[in-house]
């Protein structure tokens, strides 16, 4: 087995081991940040050898990798259920993903510094956007499809965050309201 791979558990102490150092991993990237984090730190936090931790993720890197394909299947049903309705009006498609994302986020501790951190999560969300809008809006160009997409999941990655210091739903409308204007600049420009 590569450096790099890391043991798929088998029996049920084994996926609760996996989980345990996940969830541990979680909560101490969200406290002192991904580059922070030691192994032997998240060894500790789990309560778990670090021995056992090294049986399944041979390093630091493993385990975000774990963390963020955790992340993107929740995130996934958060999409399916929101970004595929399009017989709903747009603005009740953004505030239902906005909300959806925001309970997510809430939910799943560690995910807002893994999301601010993580290319495939971004990669993601950008391309469930984007295909959102090639239905909603096929007249735009693909290279504005895509470039729409990414600014407007930027505009929620750097705003989001602020739900940790303002009332969430306050965040919200905010975001919406920056995201409705962005898309209707779009739309009259093309």
């Amino acid at each position: 087995m590569p450096d790099d791979q890391r043991r798929t558990p088998k029996q049920v102490r084994g996926q609760q081991r996996v989980s345990q150092i996940l969830d541990a991993a979680a909560l101490e990237f969200a406290e002192i940040g991904i580059e922070n984090a030691t192994t032997n730190a998240i060894a500790a936090r789990a309560n778990v050898p670090i021995g056992s931790l090294y049986q399944f993720f041979p390093h630091k890197e493993a385990i975000l990798d774990a963390l963020v394909e955790r992340y993107l299947t929740g995130l996934r049903t958060v999409f399916e259920n929101t970004l595929s309705a399009d017989s709903l009006p747009i603005e009740v498609v953004i505030e239902q993903m906005l909300t959806g994302l925001a309970n997510f986020e809430l939910s799943h501790l560690g995910f807002s510094t893994i999301f601010v951190k993580s290319e495939t999560i971004h990669a993601e969300i950008v391309q469930r956007v984007e295909d959102m809008l090639t239905r909603r809006y096929p007249h735009l160009t693909p290279e504005t499809r895509h470039i729409s997409a990414a600014v407007g999941v930027g505009i929620v990655k750097g705003v989001l965050p602020l739900t940790a210091h303002l009332p969430v739903e306050l965040v919200l409308v905010e975001i919406k309201t920056a995201i409705l204007s962005y898309l209707g600049a779009v739309l009259n420009r093309h």
